[in-house]
């Protein structure tokens, strides 16, 4: 799942160089994910839930950068692409 997401968030950033608007994208993702589409507060969840599903959003992040760097890498010693920021 999370392959994926970084995946269409990297496809996002290479076609929209203005990054933010997919940090944005990520960070609402997340807030639905972890309070279930706003269902739950964070009062309301098991300990162990809470942290798995922060830890999932903490590994989404570590990812996306990851694949954030490796792009623009490449973008940058490929000829005739653009870089961006």
């Amino acid at each position: 799942m999370l392959g994926h997401a970084v995946m269409i968030d990297v496809v996002e950033v290479f076609s929209h160089p203005a990054h933010f608007q997919v940090t944005n994208q990520m960070v609402t993702s997340c807030k639905n994910y972890i309070t279930d589409f706003g269902g739950v507060s964070l009062w309301e969840q098991t300990r162990s839930s809470l942290i798995d599903k922060l830890n999932d959003c903490c590994r989404l992040y570590r990812e996306y950068q990851k694949a954030y760097v490796k792009v623009k890498y490449q973008s940058e010693t490929q000829a005739g692409c653009k870089p961006f920021r």
